[in-house]
């Protein structure tokens, strides 16, 4: 992909850009993506969010991640629990990567937005935060 968009952009370079991206998973607590540093380096736009489905780093990630942000929807302290969980590793991740876009904060997963903003703020990183509304 990355050889015939290269190619793309030489033969319209005058009329567009065509960027090479990928939506990356949040596999860890600890802000890790499911994208190999040699991916990392192919690609132009780096989009990353909280996906149901996606392979945790761990076992503690899989529980963490999946198991409990699944209870905590029954249980209020479980909830603000994962909420502060799962917005440290969206955190840790835009201090990690290069990320251009975060998708769909909240819709996945609970987190504070605020906190998100704040954090990407301080790294000066200019996010794009795309909220999808899930029907």
């Amino acid at each position: 992909m990355r050889q015939e968009i290269d190619k793309l952009n030489e033969k319209y370079r005058d009329k567009i850009k065509i960027y090479l991206g990928v939506e990356a998973n949040i596999i860890s607590t600890e802000g890790d993506i499911d994208v190999t540093e040699r991916e990392l380096k192919l690609i132009d736009k780096l989009l990353v969010g909280f996906h149901n489905g996606a392979k945790p780093k761990s076992f503690k990630d899989f529980y963490i991640l999946y198991i409990k942000n699944k209870m905590a929807k029954y249980n209020k302290i479980l909830r603000e629990e994962c909420r502060r969980t799962n917005t440290e590793a969206l955190i840790k991740a835009i201090n990690k990567y290069k990320i251009d876009i975060i998708t769909h904060p909240g819709a996945k997963v609970d987190i504070d937005t605020r906190e998100l903003a704040k954090a990407a703020a301080k790294e000066e990183l200019h996010l794009k935060l795309i909220q999808v509304i899930d029907f």
